[in-house]
């Protein structure tokens, strides 16, 4: 093999390693997304919970019967 042979080896498998590299780069890019997606979801969950909560305390207040737990309503 000439050095200019050898030399256009050396290129294309430098290249494919950086290939390689690029696509596990996209992939973890990926799985990080996802990950913050869930927390996201997680955060909205709570915060319906805490409106709901609110909604009731309001309402209890507003009937005149607010004692805290929820008994036969």
């Amino acid at each position: 093999m000439d050095d200019a042979a050898a030399a256009d080896t050396a290129t294309a498998a430098t290249q494919h390693t950086q290939l390689q590299q690029i696509q596990q780069q996209q992939i973890q890019q990926q799985q990080q997304q996802q990950q913050q997606q869930q927390q996201q979801q997680q955060q909205q969950q709570q915060q319906q919970q805490q409106q709901q909560q609110q909604r009731w305390i309001t309402y209890c207040h507003f009937e005149g019967y607010y004692t805290g737990v929820v008994d036969g309503v």
